[in-house]
């Protein structure tokens, strides 16, 4: 590497408090200076421009998707032991595979996951959020998170999988300690707790999964249990836990990350916002501008199955890869309106992926964060 990547190496950290509190400069500097380059502090890669970005993505032959839910850092011995212990399984599945067997597992999930259940749940969805509006936001000031965005995201996918609304305290719980587990770097007592809690994640998905084998019901589960391929074969049950286990994890956390960035981005540009209460058919297109700006995941990653070239810079085999997904869109990286909020066009070429974390004084969970969480903490109506 040359001297702007050796030094971005040697300095860079996603866990420090100043990529944490605002990581968008730093990736602009990087996508300049050095688009590639390896993070001494991670063991990674960073991949930070949109081209080469999208050919990872596209290229699951040469860049694997193997270690997708990998933890950050290494299970330390009590972690590990927790986790066996609590009857934890790390199944790999959907975003953790390659094709075929990504594309077989994402037809399966699609039988259960259609078009019909989506537009059942229109209705159930607005009278949620009337209700939400109604009964929490009437002082003329509220706290976005805590009143809507924490909650409404969490009740509504668990419409569709058919999970009780009084689970969302164990739900959302069962996801921070698995955003704690994977993405971030805690200390050996902390990662005992979180992996003692992943486990608990775990046996509640496969308790799930097993009553609806059983059981079966009208929602997402039983579908996702009973549904087959062209061979009449169904998933394993160990698969299908692993399945609903990741939407009960990532199917909420990134709406809540959405609309929190949402409120912080359009009330602080206030002619777009008056542009949408004045005109709600805009509000699709606000969506695709938010998430162009501030997307509910700012990385993710890859593994190489062969040494390539990355940016111009050769990157070896097996090398971890973190793609720096934020902001990377050429609307926002090479064109003179991309700081600005576009109302009534929808920019193409956009690539929106990912996972929402949230900063803990343990352990700061890596390049899923969104600030959000801190910054639309409180808004004016």
């Amino acid at each position: 590497m040359d001297g702007p990547a050796r030094s971005f190496g040697a300095d860079f950290d996603p866990l420090s408090e100043i990529y944490l509190a605002d990581p968008y400069p730093l990736l602009a500097e990087a996508r300049v200076a050095a688009p590639t380059f390896y993070c001494d502090a991670i063991h990674h890669w960073i991949v930070t421009r949109y081209h080469d970005i999208r050919h990872i993505c596209r290229t699951p032959a040469l860049f694997s998707a193997a270690n997708a839910n990998s933890p950050l850092r290494k299970p330390c011995p009590m972690a590990a032991k927790a986790l066996e212990e609590g009857g934890f399984r790390a199944v790999r599945t959907l975003a953790s595979v390659d094709p075929p067997a990504h594309t077989r597992l994402r037809k399966l999930a699609n039988v259960a996951f259609t078009p019909k259940r989506v537009a059942e749940m229109e209705g159930f969805v607005r009278d949620l959020v009337t209700r939400f509006c109604t009964e929490r936001l009437r002082e003329g000031r509220a706290d976005i998170l805590r009143d809507l965005a924490w909650e409404l995201p969490a009740l509504v996918l668990f419409r569709i999988l058919g999970v009780p609304d009084n689970e969302v305290p164990r739900v959302k719980t069962g996801s921070w300690n698995r955003i704690l587990f994977t993405y971030g770097r805690p200390t050996d007592v902390v990662q005992v707790q979180a992996a003692e809690g992943m486990a608990a994640f775990w046996r509640y998905a496969e308790g799930l999964v097993e009553s609806r084998q059983q059981e079966p019901r009208d929602d997402f589960i039983s579908d996702l249990v009973h549904a087959q391929d062209g061979d009449a074969l169904s998933l394993p049950l160990p698969q299908a836990a692993a399945i609903v286990l990741g939407l009960l994890f990532a199917g909420h956390e990134t709406t809540t990350g959405l609309l929190g960035n949402a409120f912080r981005r359009l009330l602080a540009d206030r002619p777009a916002w008056q542009a949408i209460c004045e005109d709600p058919a805009l509000i699709p297109n606000a969506v695709e501008e938010v998430l162009r700006f501030d997307s509910s995941v700012i990385a993710w990653r890859r593994r190489t199955t062969q040494a390539t070239v990355i940016g111009g810079v050769s990157v070896p085999e097996s090398a971890d890869l973190l793609l720096m997904l934020g902001r990377s869109s050429p609307t926002l990286t090479g064109s003179t309106s991309g700081g600005r909020m576009r109302m009534s066009t929808c920019p193409s070429g956009v690539a929106h992926t990912s996972v929402l974390a949230r900063r803990s004084h343990d352990s700061k969970p890596a390049w899923c964060w969104k600030r959000s969480r801190r910054a639309s903490r409180t808004c004016d109506s």
